[in-house]
């Protein structure tokens, strides 16, 4: 009789234990600040140089963006070090796939520089 009480109260506490919560990602997590610059863009402006911004795009695992922040569009310049800093959210010992675009504005279109992803696939 004492080992199926015991077996029941582990079956009940493994059923517990099953509807808990993982642990939620925000409780693991740190506000980061990334500040960023570029060197030696490709002018995509015919009436003088790029006009560059940078962005932070966040991909799911289903591959949906999800836009964390962005910085000025900084004039005239093929070395643009923004001022603005992008505010984000680390998630520690949970793997987050972040797509940093570089773009520009030359004649009112938005034209892609180049990307990285971060970390690499």
């Amino acid at each position: 009789m004492a080992s199926g009480k015991r077996y029941a109260e582990a079956a009940q506490a493994q059923a517990a234990f099953n509807d808990m919560p993982l642990l939620a990602h925000s409780d693991a997590h740190s506000l980061i600040e990334i500040h960023l610059q570029a060197n030696g863009l490709t002018n995509m402006d015919s009436f003088g140089k790029s006009d560059p911004f940078a962005r932070l795009v966040l991909v799911d695992p289903s591959g949906n963006n999800m836009e964390i922040g962005r910085t000025e569009t900084i004039q005239n310049t093929l070395d643009p070090r923004w001022a603005t800093g992008i505010r984000a959210d680390y998630h520690f010992e949970e793997q987050q796939l972040i797509k940093l675009e570089v773009l520009g504005v030359p004649q009112l279109v938005v034209i892609l520089f180049g990307h990285a992803l971060l970390p690499p696939p």
